[in-house]
Parts: structure tokens; C-alpha cells; sequence
């Protein structure tokens, strides 16, 4: 009886819906939309009906062809660079012709042409008005961001882990079964952890921050508020200067290690295809929907996607972009934007990035990485002192992770998803040991931060326990400590000791260091060190060397070394956040260990192997698109500068502290990064010196090979 109800419900809906159609008087309207000075047929010109908001576009000799529920309606004519057009239509007429104005302040911007490509006008007057959308072109703004990150496993990763824990083994006699309560509830509880896992996310980021800018490219984004899943107060967060580009206006976005050409960068026209999808129309300005993909036969880094580019000065209203083609490769994406207005300004409202690893031998996806930020309490062209502004961009503070749950959904702009709070409540729910195990890698990200073991108001640096390690020396054993700003803000001593096994020499040192700006890193440090050192270097700025980096990594394997007993008083500051000071005196006794030369000074064939060097020197660092990350007390790089010129003038004073050398030295590296459509991404540098005098073997230049010889 139920059934014979429903599908007499059914046939009857089915009759009224038809009857009703049925009933309605349609019209079909001709017409034909022309420039109204040159009498030109305009094609995908958009023709909507205001009563119903249907619409359609001329084809390419300006005809359409619509159907209007009744005599009386409007119609909205819009053309790009014209000006939008209404008709009310209040009886009957079979054809239309519509003469469209031109808008003169578009016309100046872009010559229009009747066989130009619609979706490429579009495009070259977006490009026309990129630079006062652009993000980076606002004089200042600041602004809130809620990001949340999740990643998300497979059910290819899931099998993966599932072979490596043994869950498919045979099944075990019943004699062997036997386990305690405990064991039994520990082990229902960790499969109910691992199911909630598999149906939700591996782990879940939030972040909400306060980011300041002010052109050109001065940044500071501290972090107000950060939550990890399973760690109690997480050092790391996820925020917006971890895109790659903030706004879609770059010329040649980098995502993943991988420079791409933007379909936004001029002449794109002739890399990509762009097709006009649809038009939009809005209350007061119409949206066009426009895809683009690169042309057959460019060989370039591109992407694929559609742009949504508002009529209202061509800005970009949301874009997707994904690589047109990530074969061979480990890692995609998937990117989307949202932009919304602020006053009269577009400006980004919301960033979504979707990342997939892939397993190169199956080619099946591992695990998603999922990033979505929402922007809030914009401000535009406020008003920031330089002085609010350094080279370090990111800033965590320690203690931004001790939220309270009632506080992050004052936080949040929408409720947290059911799927994010099932793994919060996961990871509540995991032992003990795994909560320490999470909790201890957390500590250990800050000492890999530090380069350093933190132990209250002492520091242990790395290079203090692991600084000889040569051909040379085979293996220094060393101990050291510095204090840090839990024992002073503005000074700081240290020192170190260790003891080569191959050599049988002792190394140590000592140092003061005053500290009279952190912003500008401006410091007097005086030191003293019995060490070892490469004969023919040029210590460019090595305090900015990491621990990690490939000029540090290079003493491990190098064989030739001087000893080196060096008193050195230096000074350093940052003039301006790109351009960096360093200025010098010290005073040394060099001589070889490990190989034999000597130097004919007087030239009377009197060879010396150990010299005492008085030495003045002033160096410049200049880099740009070079900014730091503070993460609680460590500052690391957060990415590597497009440009970066190192200058190092030095001279000897034979006549100060006993010195017996007499020279000039000049030294220059050059390091750059250029980006074009067709090569991505190119690197080139460029080093020289000049000696004036005459210098032994340690002074002279050594550059570091590139490759090797048979």
C-alpha cells in the first residue's frame, strides 16, 4: 500500500511539473550585438535575462538566440571593454540589433581586435591591472590566518604498514594466545587508535597568526596560537610564509623544489591555451571563467587549472593550478585561491593547498598533505615603523602552544570538523610511550634548531662535540657550552675543548660575546682558539653558515689544514635586513699540519713554515628574497636568497702586534638565481680575487672544485 502511494506521488509531481511548463507562453528572441562605431559583430558577447538569470554568449558573427518566459523582461548585455548595456523588452520582437559603447578607460589599456581569442583579452587586461592586485604592491596591510594542516593516509599506505607490523603473519596456537587484562585492553585500545587513524588523519596542524607587511617585501608573521595532535606544546607551525607565494601575481611560483611559468606572466598567450568557459553575471560586474592548460609542442613547467577573473579592473577572483604534468614525479599538487574585497583593494581570503606523495614504483598515492588558510581582520595601507621589521619573518614564541580548547574555537572561523576532532581525541587516547615518543622528537626539533643541546641557561653546540672529524685528526672527542638568553639577553660567553686522536693535539677556545641589538644582530664578539683551519679560504660570513650546510660539511673531508692560534675581535650588524656588516682585527700564528711548505719573504732563500699575521678587515653581505625563521630561541632559514654578493676587503699590518705580513686582499663571490619561461629555474656564480703583495700558500686563494678528474 505504501509503494502504490509513492509512485502515485511520484507520477503526480511528475504530470503537475510537465503541466505547469506546458502552460508557460516562450518566445524566441534573434539578435545581434555590434561595436557601435565600427558596426563590428561582437562574439562572446553575454546576453543574460534578468528574471531568471539565464544566459548565453553571441557566437562568432554576434548572433544569439534566446527564449524569454514572457513579452515583458530584461535583458543585460556585457562585452569586455564595453560598457554593460540593459534593454526592457515590452512586446513582441523577433530580432534585436544591440549597438554596444565602448569603455574608453579598457580601450586604452588593450588595442581590442574582432578575431582576437575572447578568453585572451581577458587575459591580457588582467595582466594589464596584475601590479594593483598584486599583494606585494600594497604599501602595508596586516592580518589574522587560521591554518589547519592534515595529513591523510591511504588505503595503499595503510596495506603498506600493515606488512611491515606483521598483521598478515599466520595465526598463533590458542596455548600461545594467552595474554594479562592489561596486555588485552592495551591492545584493543591501540587497534581502536589505528582505526580511528585509518578513517580519519595521520596527524592534525592548527596555526593562527598575526602577519604584518610593508613593501617592499618587509615581513613579520608571529604565531599567536599553535596545536599539534599528540604534543603538549608544539615548537613548529604551519602558516601562511609557508606557501611558496602569497597571491597567484608570481611570474614563476616555486612549489615543492620546482620552479613553474605562470600563465599570468607576460606573453602567456603563446605558452598556454586559454578558453573562456562562462561568464557569470553579478549584480554589478560579471565573472569570467576561463581555462588554461599549456599549448602542444612548448616544452616548459607548467600548470594547469581555471582562473575566475572579475570584470571590476580584471582582478583574479579564484584560481586552481595544478602541474600539467606530474608524471615521474613523487610529489604533486592541487592549489586553490579565493579573493575577496577589502574596500576597493581584491585581496586573498582564502589559500588551499593539496599535496600528494606517490610511491615512484607503483605510482599510487601514499599519503595526502591537506593546507587550508582563512584570512580575517584585514587591514590595508596602515602605517609600520621600519623598526617593527628584521630579516627574521616567522616568529614562534614558546608557550603558543598551551591554548585551552574554549579558547581555539574563539579562534576558529568555523566549527572544528567532526574528522579533525576523532584524531585530537585519537592521539589522547595512544599510551604513554608514544605520547613521550612524540613529545621528545618535539624537543629534538628545537635542538636541531639550536644546533645545540638546550640544558636550562646552557647551550652544548654541536661543533663543540663533532668539530674534527678530517683525515687529519680522524676523530676529535670535545666538550663545550655557551650560555644562552635564559642567562642574559645581551651577553653570553662560552668555550670549548677537545683532543684529535690522530694528530695527538689539542684544540680549544674561548669567546665574549655582547650583544647590543638582536633585531639588527648587531654584536661585539672577542674570541680566542688553538685550531685547525684550510689553508687558501676566505671566511665569508661564516657565523651565517648552518651546521648542515656544504661550506661546513667540507671540512670533514678535507686533508690539507694549517694550525692556527688566532686572538679576534669582530663586529657585526645589519644595516638594513638584505645587507649585513662585518668588520674585523686579529692577530694569528699559522703554520702547516699534516704537509710541508715554506715562504721565501726576503728572497734569499730563507724558507719559513710558521708566520705571525696582524690582520684589519670589513666585509658586506647583500642577499634578497633571504628571510629567517625564529623558532623559541633558534633562528634558521626559511628558504634560499635569489641573489647573493659577498665583499671582503682585507688588509696586513706588519707594522702592528709584531705582524711580518704585508698585503692587500680583495674577494668577491657572486651567487644568483634567475628564472625565464622556457629554462625554470637557472643558477650561475661568480667568484675573484685580487692579492696585492706577496702572501705564503695559506693566503692565496683555494676555490673549492666542482667536480672530479680521472
Amino acid at each position: 500500500m505504501r509503494r502504490a502511494h509513492v509512485i502515485v506521488i511520484l507520477l503526480s509531481s511528475i504530470f503537475s511539473a510537465w503541466q505547469g511548463a506546458s502552460a508557460q507562453s516562450v518566445t524566441r528572441i534573434h539578435g545581434v550585438v555590434t561595436d557601435s562605431l565600427s558596426q563590428q559583430p561582437l562574439a562572446s558577447a553575454t546576453i543574460t535575462i534578468k528574471e531568471n538569470n539565464k544566459r548565453t554568449l553571441t557566437d562568432a558573427d554576434g548572433h544569439f538566440t534566446v527564449l524569454i518566459p514572457s513579452p515583458s523582461v530584461t535583458l543585460i548585455i556585457g562585452y569586455t571593454g564595453y560598457l554593460t548595456k540593459k534593454i526592457l523588452l515590452t512586446g513582441k520582437a523577433d530580432t534585436l540589433r544591440i549597438a554596444l559603447l565602448r569603455n574608453n578607460d579598457a580601450l586604452k589599456e588593450v588595442m581590442v581586435k574582432s578575431d582576437l581569442n575572447p578568453a585572451h583579452r581577458i587575459i591580457l587586461l588582467m595582466q594589464q591591472h596584475r601590479k594593483e592586485h598584486d599583494p606585494l604592491n600594497i604599501p602595508a596591510y596586516e592580518y589574522n590566518a587560521y591554518t589547519i594542516a592534515e595529513a591523510e593516509g591511504t588505503p595503499y599506505l595503510w596495506q603498506l604498514m600493515d606488512k611491515m607490523m606483521g598483521s598478515d603473519s599466520t595465526p598463533v596456537k590458542k596455548s600461545q594466545r594467552k595474554i594479562s587484562t592489561k596486555d588485552s585492553i592495551l591492545n584493543a585500545t591501540d587497534d581502536a587508535t589505528i582505526e580511528a587513524l585509518k578513517n580519519n588523519y595521520l596527524f592534525v596542524s592548527e596555526s593562527y597568526t598575526n602577519k604584518k607587511y610593508r613593501r617592499p617585501r618587509q615581513v613579520k608573521e608571529t604565531v599567536l596560537a599553535t596545536k599539534v595532535s599528540g604534543i603538549k606544546n608544539p615548537l613548529l607551525a604551519i602558516t601562511t610564509a609557508n606557501f611558496d607565494f602569497f597571491g597567484f601575481y608570481f611570474d614563476y611560483p616555486q612549489v615543492a623544489e620546482r620552479v613553474y611559468t605562470s600563465p599570468l606572466v607576460a606573453g602567456s598567450t603563446g605558452l598556454y591555451k586559454f578558453s573562456l568557459r562562462e561568464v557569470i553575471p553579478n549584480e554589478n560586474d560579471s565573472t569570467y571563467v576561463i581555462s588554461y592548460e599549456p599549448r602542444a609542442g612548448k616544452n616548459f613547467f607548467g600548470l594547469k587549472g581555471i582562473l575566475h577573473i572579475n570584470s571590476d579592473r580584471y582582478a583574479i577572483e579564484k584560481v586552481t593550478a595544478m602541474p600539467s604534468d606530474d608524471r615521474a614525479r613523487a610529489l604533486s599538487f592541487r592549489m586553490e585561491q579565493h579573493y575577496q574585497r577589502v574596500g576597493t583593494q581584491w585581496f586573498p581570503k582564502q589559500l588551499d593547498l593539496r599535496t600528494v606523495q606517490k610511491d615512484m614504483k607503483k605510482d599510487t598515492a601514499l599519503f595526502f598533505w591537506n593546507t587550508r588558510t582563512t584570512l580575517s581582520n584585514i587591514e590595508l595601507n596602515k602605517s609600520f615603523a621600519p623598526s617593527e621589521f628584521s630579516d627574521v619573518a616567522i616568529e614562534t614564541p614558546r608557550g603558543t602552544g598551551k591554548l585551552s580548547e574554549e579558547d581555539w574555537k574563539k579562534l576558529r572561523p568555523d566549527t572544528l570538523p567532526a574528522r579533525d576532532r576523532a584524531t585530537y581525541k585519537a592521539y589522547e587516547s595512544m599510551p604513554k610511550e608514544i605520547l613521550g615518543f612524540l613529545n621528545t622528537m618535539n624537543g629534538i626539533t628545537e635542538a636541531l634548531a639550536l644546533q645545540a643541546i638546550p640544558i636550562g641557561k646552557i647551550d652544548i653546540p654541536f661543533q663543540y662535540l663533532f668539530a674534527g672529524v678530517t683525515p687529519y685528526e680522524k676523530f676529535r672527542p670535545g666538550i663545550g657550552a655557551q650560555t644562552n638568553q635564559l642567562f642574559s639577553n645581551w651577553f653570553s660567553t662560552g668555550g670549548y675543548v677537545g683532543y684529535g686522536l690522530g694528530d695527538h693535539a689539542w684544540k680549544y677556545g674561548a669567546n665574549v660575546l655582547f650583544t647590543f641589538n638582536r633585531r639588527s644582530h648587531t654584536e661585539l664578539r672577542l674570541s680566542l682558539s688553538q685550531d685547525l683551519r684550510e689553508p687558501g679560504t676566505v671566511p665569508y660570513f661564516t657565523d651565517n653558515e648552518t651546521l648542515y650546510s656544504p661550506n661546513t660539511l667540507r671540512g670533514l673531508f678535507t686533508s690539507r689544514l694549517d694550525s692556527v692560534r688566532e686572538w679576534k675581535i669582530g663586529f657585526n650588524t645589519k644595516l638594513r635586513p638584505n645587507l649585513q656588516l662585518n668588520a674585523w682585527l686579529l692577530q694569528e700564528k699559522r703554520g702547516p699540519a699534516g704537509f710541508n711548505y715554506g715562504f721565501d719573504k726576503s728572497g734569499n732563500n730563507y724558507f719559513a713554515h710558521r708566520f705571525q699575521n696582524t690582520e684589519a678587515g670589513i666585509g658586506f653581505r647583500f642577499t634578497t628574497r633571504e628571510t629567517f625563521e625564529r623558532i623559541g630561541r633558534a633562528i634558521v632559514p626559511n628558504g634560499f636568497p635569489r641573489t647573493k654578493i659577498l665583499v671582503q676587503l682585507s688588509k696586513g699590518l706588519p707594522s702592528l702586534a709584531e705582524g711580518q705580513l704585508d698585503y692587500t686582499k680583495f674577494a668577491l663571490d657572486w651567487s644568483q638565481q634567475i628564472n625565464t619561461k622556457y629554462f625554470g629555474q637557472t643558477s650561475f656564480r661568480l667568484s675573484l680575487g685580487k692579492i696585492w703583495g706577496n702572501l705564503p700558500y695559506s693566503y692565496l686563494f683555494n676555490l673549492p672544485a666542482t667536480g672530479q678528474q680521472d
